[in-house]
């Protein structure tokens, strides 16, 4: 499948980056607080890190396959499905209904910066 690797590459950058906001100064004290009071770990948690850039490469990829062929409903049920089932996850592990606000919220994000990039690069 030819999808727009520039926009592939960009959007995962600039998702992953947007991570460290969203659960750092813009929810972060919201999200650990509902996530059982969690604290910063002492090293960055590198497998944690590389997961996360796995499967936002991963997301924007979809994101750029379905581009290829004007599936943007596709791409939107996609997203939609993985933001549901991140706040799902944090509901079952009875993290507040905040943190799991902010745990699907974030993959809406994530969905809406890669369908921007796709459309502008």
């Amino acid at each position: 499948m030819d999808v727009n690797w520039t926009a592939v590459i960009a959007g995962t950058l600039v998702a992953y980056g947007l991570g460290f906001l969203w659960f750092g100064p813009v929810f972060g004290k919201v999200w650990a607080r509902g996530s059982h009071n969690i604290t910063p770990p002492a090293k960055p948690p590198v497998a944690a890190m590389a997961l996360q850039l796995a499967g936002t490469f991963l997301m924007a990829w979809v994101i750029g396959a379905t581009a290829t062929i004007n599936a943007l409903v596709t791409a939107l049920f996609v997203i939609v499905a993985i933001a549901t089932l991140l706040a799902a996850g944090a509901l079952f592990s009875q993290k507040s209904t905040a943190a799991a606000l902010i745990d699907g919220g974030f993959a809406l994000a994530l969905g809406v910066v890669m369908i921007l990039l796709q459309g502008a690069l």
